[in-house]
């Protein structure tokens, strides 16, 4: 079973290195934009926060898997120490990329959206430009600045639980080993 849950952990830390290629990959070679008429409250991004979401609950789930190991092979922590600093080595690399690379994607959308707002103002004879349209769109881009754009939002109540899970591996791995060291051991 150890074996196993080890496999386990291995596998899945190299389908997360390859989806965090993916995601810095995905300003390259795609066009992103926001939807800003969007009633979903994430800008037309709500599937991509649920799969960001789902990520993260894979990682709790990661982090209780591995919590358990320790648990379960008890002194032989020296075998299982690499599999920790693995996990508390990529854990940046899994939770914080995707965030920054989307803060970047929803910045340079609301750079593009003010550019948009200004070329409309300054060219009133367009047919698609409203009556009033240049005294509203000061107003418009002021808004567009202030907007507190997070494509990845975390709802309520999701992160306590996440970080318990996610630190417990770390905690229960230092612990074992400061025991270990203090109390002797194989």
């Amino acid at each position: 079973m150890a074996a196993f849950a080890i496999f386990v952990i291995l596998l899945q830390n190299l389908v997360g290195f390859a989806a965090v290629y993916l995601v810095l990959c995905l300003p390259a070679v795609a066009d992103l934009d926001l939807e800003w008429d969007n009633e979903d409250g994430n800008y037309g991004w709500r599937s991509t926060a649920e799969i960001y979401r789902t990520i993260r609950w894979s990682l709790t789930t990661h982090g209780l898997a591995l919590s358990m190991l320790v648990i379960i092979l008890g002194g032989a922590f020296r075998w299982i120490i690499f599999l920790v600093l693995l996990w508390a080595s990529v854990l940046p690399l899994y939770l914080f990329v995707p965030l920054r690379v989307f803060a970047r994607i929803a910045d340079e959308a609301k750079e593009r959206r003010i550019k948009e707002v200004r070329a409309l103002a300054d060219n009133p004879s367009a047919p698609e430009v409203p009556v009033g349209w240049r005294w509203g769109a000061r107003w418009e881009i002021d808004r567009i600045r202030r907007e507190r754009i997070k494509l990845l939002r975390v709802r309520r109540g999701e992160l306590s639980p996440a970080v318990a899970a996610i630190l417990l591996p770390i905690a229960l791995a230092v612990a074992q080993v400061l025991f270990s060291l203090r109390f002797g051991g194989n």
